[in-house]
């Protein structure tokens, strides 16, 4: 009977620990998936900022970008096809040049940036989003950045 007893009881813990590891690593999958699309959403937004380039007056609009606390967001259906995630992505520029401005805006050889794009998801409030910490997921965000050599020809 004792030996019964220990049997249900090692089952019953091997069981637990099965389905416990299988929860984690649906949960990893799923981070993982939201990732991937985050990391796409940013490598794009970088290539539209760089295609657009800076702003050829100072003060104007330039990188594709009007005003610098914009955040943009886009839906798309991930891991799971009925549910619709949100993605939010903030472009920063900042110039990385020491040099003085010319007259008609930029750096007599050409002008050093660095751009970052920081992409969430699951966001806790819709109107001003902010990336968030979830239990066992950490922080669901990525975050890209690339330096950029704008070249600009003089006489």
């Amino acid at each position: 009977m004792a030996e019964l007893v220990m049997a249900i009881v090692l089952l019953g813990m091997i069981v637990t620990v099965t389905v416990m590891v299988f929860t984690r690593m649906l949960a990893s999958t799923s981070k993982t998936t939201n990732q991937t699309v985050g990391l796409v959403f940013a490598q794009r937004r970088l290539e539209q900022a760089t295609q657009i380039g800076p702003p050829e007056t100072p003060g104007g609009p330039g990188w594709g970008i009007s005003d610098p606390s914009e955040v943009l967001a886009e839906g798309v259906y991930t891991p799971d096809d009925r549910l619709q995630t949100t993605f939010w992505n903030r472009l920063t520029v900042q110039s990385l040049d020491e040099r003085s401005v010319m007259p008609d805006g930029g750096r007599k050889m050409g002008d050093l940036y660095r751009l970052r794009v920081e992409v969430y998801w699951w966001a806790s409030d819709p109107d001003n989003p902010q990336p968030i910490v979830r239990q066992g997921l950490g922080v669901q965000k990525v975050e890209l950045e690339t330096i950029y050599y704008y070249q600009r020809m003089k006489d």
